[in-house]
């Protein structure tokens, strides 16, 4: 565990990684690993975390066609 905890400590001060907003069960930003090149003519950004499972279903059935009735049934049904 020490190991793992001074390899933490070591890529934190080496800039390797970069804070993005948390889930919400997060208690603040969390470190994701940053872009292992750096291109100055096309600059990788990092615009934020990983969706969670879910998390922009209706989003998505919404731009296929789906109102929100649908969603709902969808939902109560169990297919989502």
């Amino acid at each position: 565990m020490r190991a793992v905890l001074l390899l933490v400590t070591a890529v934190l001060a080496a800039g390797c990684t970069t804070p993005v907003p948390g889930t919400p069960s997060a208690a603040g930003p969390v470190p994701l690993a940053r872009f292992p090149a750096v291109l100055p003519a096309s600059p990788a950004v990092i615009r934020g975390r990983a969706p969670q499972l879910g998390e922009h279903t209706d989003e998505v059935l919404g731009e296929i066609g789906y109102d929100q009735t649908e969603i709902d049934e969808l939902r109560k049904t169990g297919a989502v």
